[in-house]
């Protein structure tokens, strides 16, 4: 990590100031992961007035949030305000605006969802999508054939269940090259370099100062606009760390489902140098339903709205940060919802040799072969019995504790979309190591209705949901814009050291991994698997360095260089592609 930068001015709307630091070089060759919070904040006194926004709703409806709605939403049932206040109905009775108690889609609820450019899943949804603006709008589960209500944020939903009529299957031999894949497809909406980030640094570092202000009795450090400390008593100022509060934590977060993919990348690990396994992963995915946001007139969430107004009006990266980790860098607009079922089984290849086993039979034994059906109520997916018995002997984990003769030491899970209930039994059989195969797969399709995601989508970039009528609106739009920029430069391949004999690199949580080509092994691809392979003679592409400043700040921009030796282009391998000078905005 550098150095801290200086403390920001006092803001005097958040009562703190801030100050940052940046990653100089992540973790590699069996290093420590970089996963350090990047940011501090601290409670400060300002000697400036906080210019409160002026509400006015006219002839509207002014909820206690601060949102105007139509008079005629008032007492119909709905939480059109997002906090009830208009639902406070002592003068009249609430007339309901659906005839039928209907229940919301768990589809529609999910449309709009942040996508986060780096792989990390987003804590929040920046839209109310319990909002309906009066209207009774209803929607058909063909499947199920029940009606749903729709929320006046989704334009369209329109169910239809499509499945993969086959799983994909694919066999590696490197854990470093199947990790890519995986977490490629996880992200196969950008085009960036190979970086991915589970672990949400800034927002962990906000929930841990909100956890220390619950201890009564401490007291803090308060710094005045001149930067002396001085001693404040418990109840005085602000909170120590912003964000607006009552966040709706999914089950993206820390937990279920999810919560297997981080440790899928912890376990990998642990093959980095295993010569002597392969990786069989098996894919497929679940449509329920297509979605469209409504592009004009749409409902944010009192809570996005709140977090907005919580940023500083001047930059300050981390705090910007954290609000990608919480929202996404983009959100989608329109896309496909359901779920995807990707696991990755590690085979012992001693065993596979020794009891002639080919992972092709591996598959049919775990019924991955067999082509899925919709029909009825479900997904189905036809199992053969005897089958499965005769298989057993070769490829079943004793209960308990895997036997060490058998095909598969682990399995491995990078599964998104499910209900936590299935996430709980998806967990205990992975501890337990007891077997996964395609009647899981039947089970996780059922209870996709119930905890769905987006699967594919077209997204449109966070900081253009920032209200226009907003006070500092502008700023930190472009600070948003900003920080997505930084965002992504701050985990770039550019820190870390080249893999060596053109390996590939990849920057996971923190820490550097290099994908080795077909002839090198080792942590940095430095061993010839076979004295036929001449090192030199490898062809090795040129990789940039990370930006640096080359001038200062004039009107607004600077310029920027890089160079083109991370590792330079040796033996014939390709130059950088791209430009080597650029001008950003500061």
């Amino acid at each position: 990590m550098s150095p801290w930068g200086q403390w920001t001015e006092c803001d005097p709307c958040t009562k703190q100031r801030y100050r940052s630091r940046s990653i100089v070089r992540f973790g590699q060759f069996d290093g420590r992961p970089c996963l350090g919070s990047l940011g501090e904040t601290q409670r400060c006194v300002s000697d400036k007035v906080c210019e409160e926004e002026a509400i006015d709703c006219g002839n509207d409806f002014q909820c206690e949030n601060g949102r105007c709605i139509k008079q005629r939403l008032k007492c119909n049932n709905d939480n059109d305000c997002g906090d009830f206040s208009d639902e406070e109905c002592e003068d009249r009775d609430p007339k309901p605006v659906c005839r039928d108690d209907l229940e919301l889609s768990e589809l529609a609820r999910t449309a709009g969802d942040g996508i986060n450019i780096l792989g990390m899943d987003p804590r929040s949804n920046p839209f109310d999508n319990e909002h309906f603006n009066g209207l009774c709008n209803r929607v058909r589960d063909g499947t199920t054939r029940t009606y749903y209500r729709l929320p006046w944020n989704a334009a369209s939903l329109i169910y239809r269940t499509v499945a993969d009529k086959a799983f994909t299957s694919e066999t590696y031999t490197d854990s470093a090259a199947v990790l890519e894949k995986v977490l490629r497809e996880s992200s196969d909406s950008f085009e960036a370099s190979i970086s991915f980030k589970f672990t949400p640094t800034e927002l962990n570092r906000k929930d841990g100062d909100k956890a220390a202000e619950g201890d009564k009795g401490v007291a803090e450090s308060v710094a005045d606009d001149n930067g002396a400390g001085k001693e404040a008593k418990e109840g005085e100022g602000e909170a120590a760390a912003g964000g607006g509060g009552g966040k709706d934590i999914t089950v993206g977060g820390e937990f279920g489902i999810n919560h297997n993919k981080k440790n899928s990348v912890e376990q990998l690990k642990e093959y980095k140098l295993d010569k002597n396994k392969e990786f069989l992963r098996i894919s497929g995915k679940v449509q329920l339903a297509t979605f469209q946001l409504r592009t004009r007139g749409f409902v944010l969430s009192p809570t996005f709205i709140d977090d907005v107004n919580n940023l500083p009006s001047f930059y300050d990266k981390a705090e910007y940060f954290a609000f990608l980790e919480m929202y996404g860098t983009h959100y989608s607009v329109s896309g496909s919802i359901g779920g995807k079922y990707d696991l990755v089984y590690v085979l012992d290849s001693t065993v596979l040799k020794n009891k002639a086993i080919t992972t092709k039979e591996v598959e049919e034994c775990l019924g991955y072969n067999l082509g899925l059906t919709v029909d009825g109520p479900g997904l189905e997916g036809k199992f053969d019995a005897k089958g499965k018995a005769k298989c057993g002997k070769n490829i079943d984990h004793t209960e308990g504790t895997p036997d060490k003769s058998n095909v598969i030491s682990k399995i491995l899970s990078f599964v998104e979309g499910g209900t936590p209930a299935f996430a709980a039994k998806l967990n205990a059989k992975l501890n337990q190591d007891k077997q996964i195969d395609i009647t899981d797969f039947v089970e996780w399709a059922a209870s996709l209705g119930d905890s769905p995601v987006i699967i594919k989508s077209k997204t449109v970039p966070i900081h253009s949901l920032v209200p226009v009528t907003m006070k500092e609106a502008y700023n930190k739009s472009q600070n948003i814009q900003k920080a997505i920029h930084d965002y992504l430069e701050e985990y770039s391949t550019c820190k870390c050291q080249p893999c060596q004999n053109g390996g590939t690199l990849l920057v996971v949580d923190g820490e550097c991994w290099c994908k080795c080509t077909e002839h090198f092994s080792g942590l940095a691809c430095q061993t010839p698997k076979s004295p036929l392979f001449d090192s030199p003679s490898t062809a090795i592409n040129g990789h940039w360095s990370c930006w640096r400043d080359s001038s200062s700040c004039v009107k607004e921009e600077k310029t920027q260089t890089r160079e083109c030796n991370n590792p330079a282009p040796q033996n014939g391998g390709k130059p950088c592609a791209g430009d080597r000078v650029r001008k950003v905005l500061c």
